[in-house]
């Protein structure tokens, strides 16, 4: 699935030279295949990719600021079921504080 995310933005975006890619190594046992799979899959397509972790919020700037350096174009951000699964569950929680006001 990653690999066709990374095809499809570099066909939506030809001109970028270089992709970011950002990366939750935290994210669980399946991160580093993601990882390897949009690596390989930039390497098929000779895509120039520079890779950026982010275990969370609080690296978000640092890893933007990493690949806007290395002159990244465009952005794929990895599919993070970890990340996800914490904003559903403070969203289920949003209505119940906004009954509150």
């Amino acid at each position: 699935m990653n690999a066709k995310r990374l095809e499809l933005l570099h066909e939506t975006v030809p001109g970028v030279g270089l992709i970011g890619f950002l990366f939750n190594p935290a994210s669980g046992p399946l991160a580093g295949e993601m990882k390897k799979e949009v690596e390989e899959a930039a390497a098929n397509l000779k895509i120039r990719l520079v890779t950026a972790e982010a275990r969370g919020e609080a690296e978000f700037d640092e890893a933007f600021a990493e690949m806007t350096k290395a002159g990244a174009g465009a952005c794929l951000v990895m599919a993070d079921p970890v990340y996800f699964a914490q904003h559903l569950r403070r969203s289920r929680r949003a209505p119940q504080a906004a009954g509150d006001l």
